[in-house]
């Protein structure tokens, strides 16, 4: 039984304002007393209560109490997200210092500068980054490794003397000369924006909130703070590290009650949710750090409780949080992005012309705010402060701080975001300044000039934009400027489109139109000219019939198929249409190696009819450890394992088995046992040894299954048996060997009537008319096809383009599936099961494969469909569990 979530119904202590006017440290000792055994942090590797974390805390800020010349210093916090993260920064704030936090995942020369820019003669590191530290402070200063303090340093509350005017971080943000800027809170100021967001939230001890920030960006600090200054528990989650997928579990393991990520997280988070799962315990959800569109808004109320609310609003790292949206069902929201919100406590916002005159309600303006209680400088940049910052001369104290963000006031007050009156953007919840990219693309020796936009994909969703111009007028590779920009700036300012063009469009004044730049044309993805000129025949050849399979105009030489769109499905038929101007037969493996233009239009040229064939690919031979061998489906070729391969990582080789007969020269293999007979061969003629690691996908994994009973009736080691979304073949002779299938056809009927009905009472009151008009049209589609030629002859038809000898191999396949007569075997088998089963019907939780594995089945749960658990994102989910079993069996 879950209590009221309603935000209305809690009562909630009020954060005072008189508190306000005390340290950050001190707070938090207040909640230690009256919450000593209360958890204040839990990740995946550790957790700690009030008063451990205290202790901690207090053993850090003692050895830097050691250091008589750190006084009220800059220090900054070199380690991964995490509670040892957190712990060390209250551990510099009770030492009397101020943090300066650095992720180790960001480019080391913009580390650097944010070392050199703070001023900081000293980092904190654990065993973790301190190989990282040392190359950063090279030699030039004092690294403490918090994992070898020595115990017996003291525990007890230091005694510090912090005033609420002394500075509690300076935070780095996205600069507009390039490099990043400092922006420094005192702690009053830190206090007091924790104090509006627990009274509008109203955060109780009973609350359990999550982290997803890096603890480097300002999102962090809500999170920490508004957790452990109110004896509530915080909850960090690396999604970096441990992605998307174990969200949803994590959230219900953990009871988590308020959540909060920018909404682009919770955009990708939302899809990959197994259908019904609902989350009980979340009484608030809270976007911040962008816009908010309402779709994330409405794919919100499915899993939640009813009573569940969310917030979004308006905050900088200058100001924190300075307007709230409240939202719950009845919320009514007009337009498509969700509005800034209504006034928060001492925070005043005001609309500014270019004279810095309030404009008339209604017309859109600078949003400027005024407060007490905000940043009043950039740190070491005093030219920029005077035109951001403003002492309000007729107030004391009051400072105006000019936001760049352009917005409009409605007659209630409530504020609309207009945009962005500079070159600053929000992509994915991070605060860009576009010139540091900009910038940083200069700094390659080919470009001349750069240009960084933003612009809506298909989706209506921002991403980032980099047009340049060479210095020669040759072409630049994109692939040079993305390895190039990776080591310049963080992952999320990489742009996702680059547009080479000879020129940039200028205004009348000389200056570069970044409008008319906007509406040059980006159909190619990569921004390589467009001229045909230097291709050869088969390269144009195959450059129209990408434009045309792909529907992509502008495609360079360098494309990649699959980054281009290209799947399984189209490559078939690429590839068919490539044979037929080449006359020769191209295996679709070679995709794997070849996936440009270029590269295909030269393997084309080399093809010889007389190449000895395999069916063993070499997908990925790095790494040292035993290869993982993948067979195909029931197409016959396996270049739908091509994210599987690559999220695998260089762990272990990838090797994939691909159909005979897709060279369009040699016979199809009609029966699952040859199949697996020849496969055994090619297998061990290349890995005489083993241990063997074998798998496959629905049909491939009936295949891997009586591969592994060939190997080990051959006295072969066989380790992983990986089963991806494989159910067994239900056969009459297949059901009379498994104790727990029926083999007679009249309860056979009735079972899977049974499972129907079933199915149909678990089905949700609003999907049931579509679950009976979806079982309908299965029954008569299955009636259609009682023969299964017909029904083979109907798919060749609806797939139209495909080679007769693709089509082939598949029927192949599909007789091969019908007559394959399963035995029981010897060893344990991994089943990967798809979470989302549609409206299939499900026989057995472990697809029937207890009767057949003798040696147990063990059933790993992933999320997505019998189709997307390949692709991306579940995929990686996916290889994390293949990689975890294997390491289980080394081990």
């Amino acid at each position: 039984m879950h209590r009221d979530n309603s935000i209305q119904n809690i009562k909630s202590p009020q954060f005072d304002k008189r508190e306000t006017e005390q340290s950050v440290a001190k707070r938090f000792e207040n909640m230690v007393a009256l919450y000593p055994e209360h958890l204040a942090i839990k990740d995946r590797n550790s957790s700690y209560s009030y008063t451990a974390l205290n202790e901690f805390s207090n053993q850090i800020a003692a050895v830097l109490n050691q250091r008589k010349d750190l006084v009220k210093a800059p220090v900054v916090i070199f380690l991964d997200q995490g509670s040892s993260f957190i712990a060390t920064i209250f551990g510099v704030l009770k030492s009397g210092n101020y943090y300066v936090p650095l992720d180790p995942d960001f480019p080391f020369d913009r580390n650097s500068l944010v070392i050199k820019d703070s001023g900081a003669r000293l980092l904190l590191v654990n065993d973790d980054t301190m190989a990282q530290a040392a190359e950063l402070g090279d030699g030039q200063l004092e690294i403490v490794n918090i994992d070898t303090i020595d115990q017996s340093i003291s525990k007890q509350n230091p005694t510090t003397d912090t005033s609420p005017d002394d500075l509690a971080y300076i935070i780095y943000t996205s600069g507009s000369t390039g490099n990043p800027k400092g922006i420094p809170q005192n702690q009053r100021n830190l206090l007091h924006g924790c104090m509006r967001r627990t009274n509008i939230q109203k955060i109780t001890s009973d609350d359990r909130l999550t982290m997803l920030y890096s603890c480097s960006v300002m999102g962090s600090v809500y999170g920490i703070f508004g957790a452990l200054l109110n004896g509530a528990s915080l909850f960090p989650y690396n999604i970096k590290k441990y992605g998307l997928a174990g969200l949803e579990e994590w959230l219900l393991k953990e009871e988590i009650t308020v959540y909060h990520s920018v909404s682009s997280v919770f955009r990708h988070f939302i899809p990959i949710i197994k259908g019904n799962t609902l989350f009980p315990s979340i009484r608030l959800l809270i976007f911040g750090g962008e816009r908010v569109p309402y779709k994330n808004i409405t794919m919100a109320w499915k899993h939640f409780s009813e009573h569940m609310v969310i917030l979004t609003g308006l905050g900088s790292t200058e100001t924190g949080t300075v307007r709230y949206f409240v939202i719950n069902r009845e919320t009514h929201i007009e337009n498509q992005i969700v509005p800034i919100g209504y006034p928060v406590e001492d925070m005043e916002v005001l609309l500014l012309d270019e004279n810095e005159q309030p404009v008339p309600r209604g017309e859109i303006g600078e949003i400027c705010i005024k407060s007490r209680y905000i940043a009043n400088q950039y740190w070491n940049l005093p030219e920029l402060s005077k035109k951001v910052f403003k002492v309000i001369g007729d107030q004391e104290n009051q400072i105006l701080y000019k936001s760049g963000d352009l917005g409009l006031l409605t007659h209630d007050d409530l504020l609309i975001h207009k945009g962005r009156k500079d070159n600053q953007v929000k992509i994915n919840g991070f605060r860009i300044e576009l010139s540091e990219i900009e910038l940083a693309l200069m700094k390659h020796q080919a470009v001349k000039e750069a240009v960084v936009a933003v612009k809506e994909n298909k989706n209506q969703e921002p991403q980032l934009t980099a047009y340049f111009c060479s210095e020669t007028g040759d072409d630049i590779p994109v692939m040079d400027l993305r390895s190039f920009l990776k080591v310049q700036v963080p992952v999320y300012m990489l742009p996702t489109q680059f547009v080479q063009l000879a020129s940039f469009p200028t205004t009348p004044n000389g200056k570069i139109d970044r409008k008319a730049l906007t509406s040059v044309d980006t159909a190619s993805l990569n921004g390589e000219e467009k001229s045909m000129e230097g291709l050869s025949d088969m390269e144009e050849h195959i450059l129209k019939i990408w434009n045309t399979v792909l529907g992509v105009e502008g495609i360079s030489i360098h494309d990649n198929f699959f980054e281009l769109g290209g799947n399984s499905l189209l490559a078939a038929r690429m590839l068919a249409e490539v044979e037929t101007i080449s006359q020769k037969r191209i295996p679709m493996a070679v995709l794997f190696t070849h996936n440009t233009i270029r590269k295909l239009g030269s393997v084309v040229s080399s093809i010889s009819m007389d190449k000895n064939w395999s069916s063993l690919v070499a997908v990925n031979i790095t790494g040292k450890n035993q290869p993982f061998y993948c067979i195909h489906g029931v197409g016959g070729n396996i270049l739908n394992y091509q994210p599987l391969a690559e999220s695998l990582g260089n762990e272990h080789p990838f090797y994939g088995l691909q159909a005979k007969g897709l060279n369009g020269q040699e016979t199809p293999l009609f029966t699952i046992e040859e199949m697996a007979t020849h496969y055994m061969e090619e297998i061990i003629e290349h890995n005489p040894d083993g241990p063997y690691f074998i798998g496959g996908s629905s049909f491939g994994g009936r295949v891997a299954f009586e591969l592994a009973s060939q190997l080990r009736q051959k006295g072969k080691e066989v380790g992983l048996v990986a089963l991806l979304d494989t159910s067994v073949v239900y056969t009459h002779e297949n059901i009379a060997l498994g104790e727990k299938l029926v083999s007679n056809e009249l309860n056979s009927w009735l079972r899977r009537v049974s499972y129907h009905i079933n199915d149909f009472f678990a089905t949700e009151n609003s999907k049931k008319i579509k679950f009976i008009s979806q079982k309908i049209k299965t029954i008569q589609r299955r009636q259609k096809n009682k023969n299964w030629q017909k029904k083979y002859q109907e798919h060749i038809n609806q797939e139209g383009t495909i080679p007769l000898h693709l089509q082939d191999v598949k029927q192949a396949c599909y007789q091969a599936s019908k007559k394959y007569k399963m035995k029981p075997y010897d060893g344990k088998i991994h089943l990967f099961r798809a979470k989302d089963r549609g409206f299939m019907i499900i026989k057995d939780y472990d697809l029937g494969w207890s009767n057949f594995a003798l040696g147990g089945v063990q059933v790993i749960d992933v999320p997505g469909t019998h189709t997307s658990i390949l692709e991306n994102p579940q995929v990686e989910f996916l290889a994390e569990q293949i990689k975890a079993c294997i390491a289980e069996y080394i081990s």
